[in-house]
Parts: structure tokens; C-alpha cells; sequence
């Protein structure tokens, strides 16, 4: 019995010290990452504000490719709404709130949490044409369990937000690349130069 008793009081002590532990935690969860592109803040965030564009460079739909999309009735720019259901990343909608183009991006994500997160995007030139793309993620935490569980997310979504970084870099690159490699037409055989 004094055993179950000495557990009892350790278990309530630890979830005391929890609790505790959890008020000097932020009430906010905070992702963000950052990669420089060779690719123009124009290109990039063309591919940001238009939804379809998501699929060619998300990595969120590259774990869950056969998710079911729904777009509203604006795809592109401030207004700009979806929503997704999938077998591995569940369900969840994206609405474009505030754009400032080609610098920042401001969106509404809601993946079923009880207040949705904010998605923001910062795109600064770099010398060379290049942009340094940050996006971030930050999701209010405003009880304990919301702070611990944002801690344990947070390398998760930190490589998510990589993976989709390094996607996005390289298809603006690639569609870069496509734009500078169309020859150029030539004019009818017989017509002056």
C-alpha cells in the first residue's frame, strides 16, 4: 500500500512540475526555415499564391498524393482558398489573407487544431536576381498540452518546411531555366530581319 501511495504522490509531483514547466513555455509555436534560390522573388512567389501551383513543389502533397482536393472559387492571390483530405495527412484548408507581391505571402492554415495556425512567407531579392525565401509556420499554444505537443511537432514540421523549400527552389529554377531556354522565333523566311 505504501508503495501505491509513494507512486501516487511521485506521479502528481511530476505532473505538478509539468504544469509548471509549461507557463515558462512561449504561447506560441514558431517554425520557420529559410533557403537562398537562384530563382526572382517574381518567379517564387507566383508559385506561392497560386494554389494548383502547390502540388508541383508541397511536401505535404508529395506524402499524401492521392488526397482529395477542393478549390474555391479564387485559386490565385488574396482570397485564394482550399481544402485537402487525405489518408496520411488528413484534412485541413489553406486561405490566402494578405499578399504583398513579390515580398510576402500571409495564410490562414487550419490542419484541425482548435485555433489554425498562420503561414507567413518573406521573400527578399538577393544580388544575382536570387531570393532568400523564408516561410514559417506559427501555431498559438495556449494550454500545456498544445506547448508540449508544438515542442515535440517542431523538428517534424521543421523538416517539412525544408523539404518543401528546397521543392519550391527548384521548380522556380527548373520553370527559370525553361523561360531563358526557348529559342527565340524567327520571323517567316522572306520577311526582313
Amino acid at each position: 500500500m505504501n508503495r501505491l501511495r509513494n507512486f501516487l504522490l511521485w506521479l502528481a509531483g511530476v505532473v505538478l512540475l509539468l504544469l509548471a514547466i509549461s507557463y515558462l513555455l512561449p504561447s506560441e509555436t514558431r517554425v520557420e526555415r529559410s533557403l537562398n534560390s537562384a530563382a526572382s522573388p517574381e518567379v517564387i512567389f507566383s508559385m506561392i499564391e497560386d494554389l494548383e501551383q502547390w502540388p508541383n513543389w508541397s511536401p505535404w502533397h508529395a506524402q499524401d498524393p492521392e488526397m482529395a482536393i477542393v478549390y474555391g472559387d479564387i485559386r490565385s492571390g488574396e482570397g485564394a482558398y482550399y481544402e485537402w483530405k487525405g489518408e496520411i495527412i488528413g484534412k485541413g484548408s489553406y486561405l490566402i489573407e494578405q499578399v504583398n507581391p513579390p515580398a510576402s505571402l500571409i495564410a490562414r492554415l487550419d490542419m484541425g487544431q482548435p485555433e489554425p495556425s498562420q503561414d507567413r512567407w518573406i521573400l527578399e531579392p538577393t544580388t544575382g536576381g536570387g531570393t532568400r525565401i523564408t516561410w514559417a509556420v506559427i501555431s498559438p499554444a495556449n494550454d500545456p498540452i498544445s506547448k508540449y505537443v508544438g515542442l515535440l511537432l517542431k523538428p517534424l514540421i521543421g523538416r517539412d518546411l525544408e523539404t518543401g523549400l528546397a521543392n519550391l527552389s527548384a521548380a522556380a529554377e527548373e520553370m527559370k531555366q525553361n523561360t531563358h531556354d526557348t529559342p527565340a522565333t524567327e520571323p517567316p523566311s522572306g520577311l526582313p530581319q
